[in-house]
């Protein structure tokens, strides 16, 4: 078995989490896998009732994670 993608939580505090250290090997970049990590992330961290999510990313991803519901600040 081979890992190609990875999402962390760091930070989780009551109702809130810290998305970050988010990886998608190359071979399986721009074909939604990405969206499809942090979806999961979230399904998971949504069991443990949170609710609110900030996520961490370098300056020039931020078009990408606007586009899949997260906004800049």
């Amino acid at each position: 078995e081979e890992l190609i993608s990875v999402a962390t939580a760091p930070a989780i505090f009551k109702d809130t989490a810290t998305i970050s250290g988010v990886f998608i090997k190359e071979l399986f970049r721009k074909n939604g896998c990405a969206a499809a990590t942090i979806y999961e992330l979230i399904a998971e961290l949504q069991k443990l009732g949170v609710t609110e999510y900030f996520l961490w990313c370098e300056k020039i991803l931020e078009k990408f994670y606007n586009k899949i519901g997260f906004q800049s600040c």
